[in-house]
């Protein structure tokens, strides 16, 4: 089962800065999804979407069905 993670353990997990995740996220390279936190917004990323759990092409494939708008 897939699990929806924070930023902070995400970041852990890559071995990558909040900025480089934040990047991520936004432009699609990793399956994300922002949740209301408070007055602001926070990230919630899908585990199995980071590079570390992937061969790198299930994330490319995704931002290309993302981009296509499937």
């Amino acid at each position: 089962m897939d699990r929806w993670i924070k930023m902070g353990r995400a970041c852990a997990l890559a071995d990558v800065h909040r900025d480089t995740m934040r990047k991520w996220c936004r432009d699609g390279y990793v399956v994300a999804r922002k949740v209301q936190a408070g007055s602001r917004h926070d990230w919630r990323i899908l585990e199995s979407s980071l590079p570390v759990f992937s061969d790198g092409l299930e994330s490319k494939a995704l931002v290309l069905m993302k981009k296509a708008g499937l």
